[in-house]
This record gives structure tokens, C-alpha cells and sequence, in this order.
């Protein structure tokens, strides 16, 4: 049969050629109808705002990527539309409940931060999620993390198929995370071996050459919380502390602090240490005081 070719446009026409949006996002739907009944059921029995968090999805083995992030804000999404009873933020949406519990601005950056916070943050459950690339398509772990007890309690894996959308995200790697710390004060005072007034203590960066710095005796490790290790959260933690003329501490003071048990472990562990004093040129002991980095690092 011949067609005339004005024919054959109209034909064209009137045959519908998905966008290239619809043809590159992934439907989260039948996940989220799936996740969404326990949250609905424990919310019911909550007195408090159950609120369930969203973190980006993390790729597996290398950097995470704006894929990460594209991906968990569809689920996020999805489960939206199943969210009777439970409210569901991702953490670009968290800037008001940081700065009510006066964190800063980076927290958000850090999932296992979050994780070790929603307690405190009032998030009753975390969802996070696991990338790894498969033949198929993208190869997406998700579950839930109860903030109550720590543990996982629902685990779902799908595929999501290859596009070129998804190509290009995977491309854009996020930027470095920005460093986290805490600046809450925080002083431990020696009840056996009190401070010295600021009069009485020698600045060693301006009292020039002769003074030595104290060193360390025994400084041992400290302590890792099992929760720090569960949660896979290490750091280093400052502190300053005056050391008097017969090498006790007698004053620590947090600079900045991580935590997840972290700050508390490094205060335990430097009220234990014991020290060789500062001295003058004279080789006569003198009160000081001095920055201590203790640094928690899982190997």
C-alpha cells in the first residue's frame, strides 16, 4: 500500500514519544507501598512525630556520586505518597532541627553522624541505601535503621535499569564532605590536683627559646564505644589541658569534640595520662597549657 508522505507524518505524529524524563526515571512505587505499612502501624502507637529520614544512597566501592542522591530523593518521593501517619525528610530539609540542637551546618553531610544522632534529632527511623553496578542496571540495597535499638529491620534490593540520565550522574561526583566536630563546653576538673589561675601559667608560643613542652609518660589509648564502631564513625577529638609543674592534669577543656562516646572516651582517657611537666630555661617545672589530639581510627 502506498502512503503519501503527509500521511505518514500525521501517522508519526500521533504516536506518543516519551520524554526523555520519563523514559530515565525509575518507578519507586511498589517499594515504597511495601516499606510504608510498618511505619504507618508503629506511627500509630507513637505519642511523639514519627519522622522517617532519608539519607542519600551511598555507592558501595568508591566515591558517592550525584546518583546517590538523585535516586533517594525519588524514593523519598514515593514513599511520600504512602506516608499516612509519618512524616519523610531528606536531610536538605533538616536545617531548622539542626539548628535548634545548635549542630552545625555539616551534620547533614555525615550519615553516620545522623545515624548516631536521631535520638536526639527525634527521627524514628533511617533509611539508607547501597549502589553497586550489575549489567542489568544499578543495583540498589536498601533498608531501615531503627534509631531506637540500632539494628536494621527491613532490607529490599532492586535494579535499577541502565539510562543515560544515570550515566551522567554517575559521573558527577559529590564534593568532599565538610568537617564535622562539636564545640559544646565541656571541663573536667581534678578534684585532687586543682587549676592554677591563667597568671600563673607560661605561654610557650611566645616565651621564647630554653622551655620545653611536656611529654608523655603513659598516654594510653582510648576506649572505642561499641556504638562508634557499629556506626563505623572515627575522627579526631582536641582538647586542652593545663599541666601543672609536677605533670598532673589538673584542667581539660573540649575544643572539638565528636559523638557517638567518642568526647566522653577521650576526656577518660586523658584524665588517666601521665605526663613529664613543661620546663624553663632554668630546667625548672613550670605550669602550661597545651592542644591534645586524640584520634579514634578503625583499622
Amino acid at each position: 500500500m502506498y502512503l503519501r508522505p503527509w500521511l505518514l507524518i500525521a501517522i508519526l505524529a500521533l504516536i506518543p514519544i516519551p520524554s526523555p524524563q520519563a523514559q530515565q526515571q525509575f518507578d519507586f512505587d511498589s517499594l515504597a507501598q511495601q516499606i510504608a505499612p510498618p511505619f504507618q502501624k508503629s506511627a500509630a502507637g507513637s505519642s511523639t512525630p514519627f519522622i522517617v529520614l532519608v539519607l542519600d544512597f551511598e555507592q558501595r566501592d568508591g566515591p558517592d556520586n550525584e546518583l546517590g542522591r538523585e535516586l533517594a530523593d525519588e524514593f523519598a518521593a514515593s514513599l511520600r505518597k504512602y506516608a499516612q501517619g509519618f512524616v519523610v525528610l531528606r536531610p536538605a530539609e533538616l536545617h531548622q532541627i539542626i539548628a535548634d540542637h545548635n549542630l552545625p551546618e555539616s551534620t547533614v553531610a555525615w550519615p553516620e553522624i545522623m545515624k548516631c544522632l536521631a535520638p536526639k534529632l527525634e527521627f524514628s527511623n533511617i533509611i539508607e541505601g547501597t549502589m553497586e553496578y550489575g549489567g542489568d542496571g544499578v543495583v540498589l540495597k536498601i533498608h531501615t535503621w531503627l534509631s531506637k535499638n540500632g539494628d536494621s529491620s527491613f532490607g529490599k534490593t532492586v535494579i535499577v535499569p541502565w539510562t543515560s540520565q544515570i550515566r551522567q550522574l554517575m559521573a558527577k561526583l559529590l564534593p568532599e564532605r565538610p568537617p564535622f566536630f562539636t564545640e559544646e563546653k565541656r571541663v573536667w576538673i581534678n578534684p585532687d590536683h586543682p587549676p592554677v589561675s591563667d597568671s600563673e601559667l607560661v605561654d610557650l608560643k611566645t616565651a621564647g627559646p630554653g622551655y620545653s613542652y611536656p611529654a608523655c609518660i603513659s598516654c594510653g589509648r582510648p576506649e572505642f564505644p561499641d556504638e562508634a564502631v557499629k556506626l563505623k564513625l572515627q575522627g579526631t577529638i582536641i582538647l586542652r589541658v593545663q599541666i601543672l609543674p609536677d605533670g598532673s592534669i589538673s584542667k581539660i577543656s573540649l575544643v572539638r569534640g565528636l559523638p557517638c562516646g567518642l568526647t566522653d572516651k577521650a576526656f577518660e582517657a586523658a584524665e588517666q595520662y601521665r605526663l613529664k611537666p613543661a620546663r624553663g630555661p632554668d630546667g625548672a617545672p613550670i605550669a602550661v597549657e597545651a592542644p591534645i589530639e586524640i584520634t579514634f581510627r578503625l583499622f
